[in-house]
């Protein structure tokens, strides 16, 4: 390996871990906004499931209104324009 490819590998290492650090900071975070939340505990521990699970509730129709292109589970929340 050339210095200039082991200078790119680290590169990429290291950007890498910056956005591996960046998603633990998210994920620690929705945590304890889940823990200090004014649900009760065992929506709260749904809520943490979902969090470790990397579940994201939302509309899943692409045709509805109020699609949701981040959400990974449907939470029959869509909504149709007629």
């Amino acid at each position: 390996m050339t210095p200039e490819e082991q200078i790119e590998q680290l590169k990429s290492e290291v950007e890498h871990k910056k956005i591996s650090i960046k998603k633990l900071k998210s994920f620690i975070d929705n945590i304890g906004l889940i823990c200090n939340s004014e649900t009760d505990s065992e929506t709260k521990v749904q809520l943490i499931k979902d969090e470790v699970s990397g579940v994201t509730w939302g509309c899943t129709d692409k045709n509805a209104s109020n699609y949701d292109r981040n959400a990974t589970q449907n939470d029959s929340s869509c909504a149709y324009i007629a």
